[in-house]
């Protein structure tokens, strides 16, 4: 938050929420491309040297890191987005708690069940970014 540049972008004729949510979908999306980059660089080299079982293996195991890429950096971009120090290290301590699940040693394929609920989790942080970005503009620390 530095030179109070964000401060300056809520004072723009957009509502806040419309403005916090357009940046954090952009940030996202490219998060988004690299993972689904990443994953199709896997499948193509696996499928060049073993059959379609081990790279649907290898994705199903490889997709639950990417799910961690996305609540880091969802949480992160809550942390810096938050003005007091207290609830940024609460956030970043929620966000550590939820990156760990998908991080979790498991044997291949073993998220198969549970990555739509935990997905489900990802989908919560990205509203949960609009909180401190009004604590920020209202200069109203907890």
């Amino acid at each position: 938050m530095a030179q109070e540049r964000l401060r300056l972008s809520l004072h723009l004729p957009v509502s806040p929420h419309r403005l916090i949510i357009g940046h954090v979908l952009i940030g996202l999306s490219a998060v988004t491309l690299i993972i689904i980059l990443d994953l199709a660089l896997l499948a193509w080299i696996t499928a060049a040297y073993f059959p379609a079982e081990a790279v649907s293996s290898a994705l199903l195991t490889a997709l639950p890191w990417g799910f961690a890429g996305l609540a880091a950096y969802l949480g992160i971009t809550l942390a810096l987005l938050e003005p007091s120090s207290r609830l940024k290290l609460f956030n970043l301590a929620i966000a550590a708690g939820i990156v760990a699940l998908f991080l979790y040693p498991a044997d291949p394929g073993a998220y198969r069940y549970s990555l739509p609920p935990l997905g489900l989790l990802i989908l919560f942080m990205v509203p949960a970014v609009l909180l401190p970005a009004y604590r920020f503009r209202f200069r109203r620390v907890i």
